[in-house]
């Protein structure tokens, strides 16, 4: 789906490819974090240490695909990431996933999927998937429209994955002194800040600074 997305240009071939490559792509993060916390057991404060190495492998890519796209175009965007995620699905023939399945049956009435707590806890994860989904989707074309090099909208991207990284790493001292839910409204009013000023925003250092 990646080799044909840099390769045509029909709009409705583009969006079944989008489909076909968002579909693909969409469970590979979940069934990696699933397995890491398996694995983890009681140690599950420990995730940010490791997945703090994601982090800074975006925090790496970032601006080197922004000099390479700069230089010789969009498509090696593309041939770029289907060289690193070929790499990942050899590696993945070696990780160890961990297999699972459903304590309670679907139909069954103490299903969880029928707790109001959890359909409200799955509202606010889509609208924010809404919220990051657009950010994800439009600050670089916003920043294109801008005049802003792509050698910035990488440094950008930096800056965004920089902050993660003392959470990462401090996290499970930071869940001692609140708790989750009091942290989760914290970053959803960051995010709601960061998206307004996104639109404010008019020369890369804003963006650079926002992020």
């Amino acid at each position: 789906s990646a080799f044909l997305l840099s390769q045509v240009t029909s709009f409705w071939l583009i969006l079944i490819l989008i489909t076909t490559f968002a579909t693909s792509v969409a469970s590979i993060g979940s069934i990696i974090d699933s397995s890491v916390l398996s694995r983890l057991g009681q140690r599950k404060q420990d995730y940010g240490k490791f997945r703090l190495w994601g982090t800074i492998g975006f925090g790496i890519a970032s601006p080197i695909a922004g000099f390479i796209t700069q230089k010789f175009g969009l498509s090696w965007a593309f041939y770029m990431y289907i060289m690193l995620l070929s790499m990942v699905l050899i590696l993945t023939l070696r990780f160890p996933i961990q297999k699972t399945s459903f304590r309670k049956p679907l139909g069954s009435s103490n299903f969880e999927f029928r707790s109001l707590a959890w359909l409200n806890f799955l509202i606010v994860v889509f609208i924010i998937g809404i919220g990051l989904g657009i950010s994800g989707n439009y600050l670089l074309l916003r920043m294109e429209s801008l005049g802003i090099p792509r050698t910035y909208m990488g440094l950008t991207l930096v800056s965004l994955t920089l902050s993660e990284v003392p959470l990462m790493i401090f996290g499970h001292r930071l869940l001692k002194i609140w708790p989750a839910q009091r942290w989760l409204y914290v970053a959803l009013g960051f995010i709601c800040l960061r998206l307004f000023v996104n639109g404010l925003a008019t020369a890369p250092w804003h963006f650079l600074l926002v992020q």
